[in-house]
């Protein structure tokens, strides 16, 4: 029995140095960071390119300038920051474009704004100079929403035709609730 219960020991003690030695061997490579392209792609796939994002940057940070394995995660930071930013990059040139036939409506401008602050996690001299565009544009519709406001002031309910215009395209800029609420006064004005 004693002979049994050694043996039992013995590989008790081994199953758990293998665990032991399986553990250190997987938070080694989690803390060396042994990325590759093979890594940025399955991370991709998983949907998990932010965090393998924070762990590459971290991995930077350690590693020496100048060495092989800075240049190395260098190659890897920059391919996951291209990464993560095309869809930003993407919604925000579709919108600019649209910017393109006038006015953004504010809504689209809010979107604008919120794909900018996405982008400037990874690229934030690039979304400093797109933030500088979106302020622009912002100021180009609020300039359009004041000079309709105005106008609007200025005609007669008797001009309901160019009342029921002004009103549509205020709504159409102000957008979300503020928008519809002109849209059904503007309505109701030209029903009356």
């Amino acid at each position: 029995m004693s002979d049994s219960l050694k043996i039992l020991r013995t590989m008790q003690v081994r199953t758990g140095l293998s665990v032991l030695l399986t553990s250190l061997v997987m938070v080694g490579c989690a803390t060396t960071g042994s990325y590759d392209g093979q890594a940025v792609a399955t991370a991709a796939e998983q949907g998990s390119l932010e965090s393998m994002y924070v762990e590459v940057d971290q991995s930077l940070q350690r590693a020496r300038p100048g060495s092989e394995r800075h240049a190395s995660l260098t190659l890897v930071h920059d391919d996951l920051v291209t990464r993560l930013s095309e869809q930003p990059l993407e919604r925000i040139d579709a919108l600019l474009a649209a910017a393109e036939n006038g006015p953004l409506p504010l809504p689209q401008l809010d979107r604008l704004d919120a794909e900018i602050a996405t982008l400037g996690q990874w690229q934030e001299e690039r979304a400093q100079e797109l933030a500088g565009q979106a302020s622009a544009l912002r100021e180009v519709t609020e300039q359009e929403i004041a000079g309709l406001e105005a106008s609007l002031g200025d005609l007669q309910e008797s001009q309901v035709g160019q009342r029921y215009v002004a009103m549509m395209r205020l709504a159409h800029l102000r957008g979300g609730e503020s928008g519809e609420q002109l849209r059904q006064q503007a309505d109701a004005e030209l029903a009356a």
